[in-house]
């Protein structure tokens, strides 16, 4: 994205902020939950999340993703295939990339509401 584009911020949920660790890659032709890259996330919804990247990515990237959550004592580790929606830089060699789940497991989806409902209080 051009730095004079303007962009809309219309969500279907609302972003919860938190910082804590993702771990991402693109996606291949199989999934493939190895090597891949470790960020911090910036905010993070039931329908998607940002994070940190010191590499832009296009939209319309696939990556995948995994992150965990904790849960009534419990952590709950999280794998999902994203969509690139967004890639804006914020500073030379630091980009916040925003995405939206497009492959997951329901119960972590679930799971994923309840934790941002909780803490978004």
């Amino acid at each position: 994205m051009k730095k004079d584009e303007k962009y809309s911020d219309v969500r279907r949920f609302a972003r919860l902020p938190v910082s804590q660790k993702v771990e991402y890659k693109e996606m291949g032709d199989t999934i493939d939950t190895t090597a891949l890259r470790t960020s911090k996330l910036k905010n993070l919804s039931p329908g998607g999340l940002q994070f940190a990247s010191g590499k832009p990515a296009k939209p319309d990237d696939i990556l995948q993703l995994k992150f965990s959550i904790r849960l009534a004592g419990k952590k709950v580790e999280i794998p999902v295939i994203a969509r690139v929606v967004h890639c804006r830089r914020f500073k030379p060699g630091q980009y916040g990339i925003g995405v939206e789940f497009v492959d997951f497991q329901w119960t972590d989806i679930h799971a994923l509401h309840k934790f941002v409902t909780k803490r978004g209080k």
